[in-house]
């Protein structure tokens, strides 16, 4: 993924916004955790801890 090009500040923040929920996005719906070796729970728990979920 590549920064994309903005002109100013508030474009800036607006565009690392975006990635920073796409990115949050991602972990929840566990598409990195998909393809490791980890077990069910092990992945589970990395979960709780990065989104604090019960």
């Amino acid at each position: 993924m590549s920064w994309p090009q903005v002109s100013d500040d508030k474009e800036r923040r607006r565009a690392t916004a975006e990635l920073v929920c796409m990115s949050v996005q991602d972990v929840k719906d566990r598409q990195a955790l998909w393809h490791g070796r980890m077990s069910r729970e092990q992945r589970e728990s990395v979960l709780r801890d990065i989104l604090h979920e019960p």
